[in-house]
């Protein structure tokens, strides 16, 4: 039960997300070229999460 409350609060944080890059010029173009979405998937193209743990990980391996 509790992992499907942290799912449902996760998809809500996405879906808020997305809806803070919405641009509606975007939407216009996508919805000439049949797609249904207002994003430009150039900003979301949003670094890894784990990109930080994975630099530090290979800065911090001994070297040769």
């Amino acid at each position: 039960m509790a992992e499907t409350t942290l799912t449902e609060t996760m998809v809500a944080e996405v879906m808020a997300e997305l809806a803070e890059l919405e641009d509606p010029r975007v939407r216009e173009v996508n919805a000439r070229h049949g797609d249904d979405h207002g994003v430009n998937p150039g900003r979301l193209r949003c670094t890894s999460p784990f990109a930080p743990a994975w630099i530090n990980e290979m800065v911090s391996r001994p070297k040769g």
